[in-house]
């Protein structure tokens, strides 16, 4: 099996599962390496976009994306989520912005900076766990991936270090702050542990953060890795973080 042939394969079960067809498309705009969009009334078939600069890597990243949907698709109908931000996260959130910025901000700009936090936050907090769950399953099941993946991986693990810059930890809020850097302390001690590299958690481990992400990988270890345990992981890390209330799951 080759990669294109793995993706080919993957691809397929997406397309068997939920009855439509799935479109790659290139997207340059993009700050992430790719999206994915479900089907819904006004968009019948799965849209996978990917950034054209994935550097030899684009058939892994298309079936990581294509992970979150065989997970979903797996559930019974009445059992499909997507995750929100809370109400309540909005409010908690506001007001420690407020207090930091102390008037230096226009309300609007506030609220922007505000949404823009809550949402990476949130962003991250569903795709970390159930992301490292899916390249479990690739890894297991698509070797030819292997070499995509390390590369992928690599990358992601670069950029995640941005977050223990000072000009990043004085910018953001405390407990979000510590609760994006605690999970990508996780990824790094996850990828550290399966290639037995201890450099790759180093720098979190200067940084104060080394603890948490061992938390948060006991409890991956401990809650079950089928998709219908997926929302209790998400909880779980939520409440280890210092963020429990902060999501919502609505219906699909």
């Amino acid at each position: 099996m080759t990669p294109k042939s793995a993706m080919q394969e993957i691809l397929a079960q997406v397309e068997s599962v939920t009855g439509y067809p799935v479109t790659v498309q290139p997207d340059p705009s993009l700050n992430v390496l790719a999206t994915v969009k479900t089907v819904n009334q006004t968009v019948p078939f799965t849209l996978i976009r990917v950034r054209p600069d994935n550097a030899g890597t684009n058939e892994y990243v298309v079936c990581f994306q294509c992970g979150f949907v065989l997970r979903q698709a797996s559930l019974p109908e009445g059992e499909r989520w997507d995750i929100t931000a809370a109400y309540r996260a909005r409010k908690e959130l506001d007001r420690a912005v407020q207090k930091a910025m102390a008037g230096k901000v226009s309300p609007a700009a506030r609220s922007a900076f505000v949404e823009n936090l809550l949402g990476g936050l949130i962003v991250q907090l569903r795709s970390v766990p159930i992301g490292l769950r899916i390249d479990q399953w690739i890894k297991n099941k698509y070797p030819a991936l292997a070499e995509q993946q390390s590369g992928s991986i690599e990358r992601q693990l670069s950029d995640n270090l941005a977050v223990l810059s000072p000009n990043i930890k004085r910018m953001a809020p405390e407990v979000v702050y510590n609760a994006s850097a605690g999970m990508n302390a996780a990824v790094a001690i996850y990828w550290s542990n399966q290639r037995g590299d201890n450099t790759l958690a180093v720098p979190y481990k200067a940084a104060g953060y080394i603890g948490m992400g061992e938390l948060l990988l006991r409890r991956f270890d401990e809650i079950d890795a089928e998709p219908q345990a997926d929302r209790q992981l998400i909880d779980s890390w939520a409440s280890e973080l210092g963020i429990a209330g902060w999501h919502e799951f609505v219906g699909r």
